[in-house]
């Protein structure tokens, strides 16, 4: 929701003075057609980065980071074993993941859909998930899997135990 769009309205406005310095030789060498249909062309696509903003903004509230921030750190080397790139037989069951995490992070859960963690309260599940999303190993998983395109992510812990919004 931190996404910065100063450089692309900056494009926008640009482009705008471009245009009018580009067509605005004398009233008779203005095409108004063309003129138009570049000015409804950057109407669109500043509409939709205002729309986007406010969409971003409507989800933000002041106590968003709050239930992140409460998580304890795991100890080193506690979570360790969700990097391995492979099975290790000498972990323990309870340890050892059914499906390998970074593999499942570089293919984009193609195999295997969602990744699910589960366990009993106060087993640790937060702590996992902070640990992971906080975690550099788990974009450099995510680039892999993005390739060429922007990776853009986003996190939310809910939370039953807190506030209504930290509930939905």
């Amino acid at each position: 929701m931190e996404i910065d769009r100063n450089q692309q309205v900056q494009t926008l406005v640009e482009k705008v003075d471009a245009l009018g310095r580009s067509q605005v030789r004398t009233v008779r060498d203005v095409n108004f057609a063309e003129l138009g249909a570049k000015l409804s062309e950057l109407k669109t696509e500043a509409s939709r980065l205002l729309t986007e903003q406010r969409i971003l903004a409507s989800l933000r509230f002041q106590q968003i980071k709050i239930r992140h921030e409460s998580i304890p750190e795991a100890h080193a080397k506690s979570f360790e074993w969700i990097f391995q790139e492979s099975q290790d037989p000498e972990s323990s069951e309870t340890q050892r993941p059914k499906t390998i995490f970074m593999e499942w992070l570089k293919q984009g859960g193609k195999h295997d859909g969602l990744y699910w963690i589960g366990g009993k309260a106060g087993s640790g599940k937060s702590t996992l998930m902070k640990f992971i999303c906080d975690h550099p190993r788990t974009a450099d998983g995510l680039k892999c899997w993005a390739g060429s395109n922007a990776l853009v992510t986003a996190n939310f812990f809910f939370w039953r135990s807190g506030t209504t919004l930290q509930k939905s």
